[in-house]
């Protein structure tokens, strides 16, 4: 009966260790904005990085592979950045959407949707489908 308590301890303690292991992997990154500046920070214990600055930034929004954020201004301009803060762009356009599994941004401008891509610079936009409207 020891034999048992003790593989299984130590069993337990093995399970253990792989559990708090696996518990300090990230668990995705936090964005917001606080004073006049988009914030973001690796959780559960990540720092916080200042990204972009500006006022009236709001509605952060990360793309599905969580490379880029998308933001709007005090004028309400589109803009996207880079997760690390180092490239962004300026986008022409109304509503925006990100593509559920990939980099890039559907933005209704003019009645019509245009999609946009990192590849590209984001500009011009990669493809314009005519009269189609997107849902936020």
């Amino acid at each position: 009966m020891r034999r048992r308590s003790i593989l299984l301890a130590a069993g337990a303690a093995v399970v253990s260790q792989a559990w708090k292991g696996a518990a300090q992997t990230s668990l995705g990154t936090l964005t917001w904005v606080e004073a006049g500046s988009l914030w973001t920070r690796e959780l559960p214990d990540g720092r916080a990085v200042k990204i972009v600055s500006g006022d009236g930034l709001h509605k952060p929004r990360f793309s599905p592979l969580g490379r880029w954020l998308a933001y709007r201004n005090r004028d309400d301009k589109l803009s996207v950045v880079r997760s690390d803060g180092q490239f962004g762009a300026s986008l022409e356009g109304t509503d925006a959407v990100w593509f559920p599994r990939d980099d890039r941004l559907a933005v209704t401008r003019d009645g019509d949707v245009s999609v946009f891509a990192p590849v590209d610079g984001w500009k011009p936009p990669a493809v314009v489908v005519k009269g189609a409207g997107v849902t936020v």
